[in-house]
């Protein structure tokens, strides 16, 4: 379904095949479609792909853009004008719906990727009026890291006030059993020690006195993850203990630390490689709310944990999953 108007009042109301359903202020949301979606205009004419999800159902096609209107909406103020973001792996899925709800909120945008360049978000991004860069960095090699965080913020003006540390990957499912040490590392490289590499990067560039700092987890750390996916649950569940440990270590500096752990996200690359309809299906039955996530329900909390409305919050999980675990 899509946020829209309805009656004068916000409501829900049925995604259109055309993607011309007009929403929040006059905009048009673009489906969870990749490739395919495009940034709603203020026409109400312009629409994104079909809003047709996994399993049947019609998911929300809210996912990239303009979060920042429906925020307004609901009459909370989130400014973030004269701030400046690094996004790893915001090139796509979440962190491309991060990416843009920090610029839809004012905030100057950095990204990296590793694969796929996202000229489509830095061109959405610059489209809001935002400065925006992005360069490919392995997250995993500390020396790439420390050569490439430097040059992005010297393209932001020198600082980065805002980290989101979402490069990660589920790099496969393989057990214990039949594990080599080279898949293990490989996924304690990509998912753990990026972070560590790109935080310990970025510090001398968050001055004292304000910073935020967002890691993505996953509802793995919580409840151990699905069959083969004992490496990948070991490192997102090592990304709390490394996120709390930070927050003690950088309050007295006025930067926060806090985590995302999302559950079934529709529409980002782990679902769509390591996950089967039958398995999304069979996700999205366990689940209370009975939908799957998209990115943008990640990015709102995200949005949220980097505003001054969470400026008292910090070594916290915050949890995305409908539902589907509880603490």
């Amino acid at each position: 379904m899509t946020w829209g108007e309805e009656n004068g009042k916000l409501g829900l109301c049925q995604g259109k095949r055309d993607g011309t359903e007009v929403g929040i202020n006059g905009y048009v949301y673009d489906a969870v479609s990749g490739d395919n979606d495009v940034i709603g205009e203020p026409d109400g004419k312009t629409g994104g792909y079909d809003g047709v999800g996994w399993a049947g159902q019609v998911i929300s096609t809210y996912p990239y853009v303009p979060l920042i209107h429906f925020l307004e909406k609901k009459m909370i103020n989130i400014n973030l004008t004269g701030k400046t973001a690094l996004v790893t792996g915001g090139n796509s899925g979440i962190g491309r719906a991060i990416a843009l709800s920090l610029a839809q909120a004012g905030a100057d945008v950095a990204l990296t990727y590793f694969s796929n360049p996202g000229e489509q978000t830095i061109t959405a991004i610059r489209s809001l009026g935002r400065n925006s860069m992005a360069l490919r960095m392995d997250a995993t090699d500390s020396a790439e890291v420390n050569r490439v965080v430097p040059e992005l913020a010297r393209g932001l003006g020198g600082h980065i006030n805002i980290l989101i540390n979402n490069a990660g990957y589920f790099v496969g499912r393989v057990p214990v059993g039949e594990m080599n040490d080279e898949h293990w590392h490989r996924v304690i490289n990509v998912n753990l020690n990026s972070v560590f590499y790109c935080t310990r990067a970025v510090l001398p560039f968050m001055h004292t006195g304000w910073g935020r700092i967002v890691n993505m987890s996953s509802l793995a750390a919580h409840n151990g993850g699905g069959t083969g996916a004992v490496a990948y649950t070991a490192a997102k569940a090592a990304l709390l203990g490394f996120t709390r440990g930070l927050a003690k270590e950088l309050a007295p500096k006025g930067i926060t630390v806090n985590a995302v752990a999302p559950g079934l996200i529709l529409g980002t690359p782990l679902h769509e490689t390591f996950n089967t309809e039958e398995g999304r299906r069979a996700a999205i039955a366990t689940i209370p709310l009975k939908r799957g996530g998209v990115p943008n329900d990640v990015a709102g909390i995200v949005l949220f944990l980097v505003s001054d409305l969470a400026g008292f919050i910090t070594g916290e999980v915050t949890d995305v999953n409908g539902g589907a675990w509880f603490k």
